[in-house]
């Protein structure tokens, strides 16, 4: 309950919450399933996990599934944020029509050229330079 932040919400009816406070107690029991301490491989299988968080709540979620992926979890995430994806996910794979069309490990491969195909829509990515991921404008 503490890592998905849903503490404040442990006496209270569930039809109550909000669609994010409920996404949040998801988070959270599927935290409680697959937790523990045992060295067995878990793997965590997000689908649109971020949809209706404000964005701290999508950040804390998604650094939360990061930092267990350094312990013992594999998270196979959808996302259809794009900069959310290039600062969380340790690999990419575009889907278009129902197929993976791309697929990257490097950031640098994310191109204007690729988002237009991918998305159809005109974008540029700026590289901060200090070591974040790169951002992309639409």
């Amino acid at each position: 309950m503490i890592l998905a932040d849903v503490s404040q919400f442990s006496d209270r009816d569930y039809l109550t919450l909000s669609g994010g406070e409920k996404q949040r107690v998801h988070f959270a029991r599927v935290l409680a399933q697959i937790g523990g301490k045992e060295k067995t491989d878990k793997y965590l299988f997000l689908d649109e996990a971020v949809s209706h968080l404000d964005l701290k709540h999508q950040k804390q979620l998604l650094h939360t599934t990061k930092k267990l992926c350094e312990e013992n979890f594999t998270a196979i995430a959808i996302l259809h944020d794009i900069n959310l994806s290039l600062t969380y996910a340790d690999r990419i794979s575009f889907m278009k029509g129902g197929s993976i069309v791309h697929k990257t490990k490097h950031h640098k491969e994310v191109t204007p050229d690729l988002i237009k195909y991918i998305f159809d829509v005109d974008a540029e990515i700026i590289d901060p330079g200090n070591g974040h991921a790169p951002v992309v404008v639409f």
